[in-house]
């Protein structure tokens, strides 16, 4: 995908998810919370499982265990930057739950104390 395509797509589930979390916890749904939580914890534990723990990330050939082939390790490399390519979209889904609690954090905590400075 695009840089753009992904920047829109992170727009458009931010523009969802997180009006969607405050609406349902003034609604009263007091499980909306432990919701977003274990859906922003599943989904990162998905995109570091499915990128290798990023292992692959900057290392370099004379990193690599010598078992390997120079062509092996080269490919391995290669590997690790087109799985995270490929999976750079699941970001567009982690951010916009993560911000929500980030955004629900701040309304509950610092939003009360920077009334009271006022």
């Amino acid at each position: 995908m695009s840089k753009r395509t992904l920047a829109l797509l992170l727009l458009l589930n931010t523009a969802v998810i997180v009006p969607l979390y405050f609406l349902l916890a003034s609604l009263g749904v007091w499980f909306i919370t432990p919701i977003y939580l274990g859906a922003a914890t599943v989904l990162g534990l998905i995109f570091i499982v499915y990128n290798r723990g990023f292992a692959a990330r900057n290392a370099k050939p004379e990193e690599l265990p010598s078992t390997m082939s120079r062509e092996e390790k080269l490919a391995y490399i290669q590997e690790g930057k087109e799985l995270l390519n490929r999976s750079r979209w699941m970001l567009t889904l982690i951010l916009p739950f993560v911000a929500a609690l980030i955004f629900d954090m701040l309304y509950l905590y610092l939003l009360p104390y920077l009334k009271e400075m006022l």
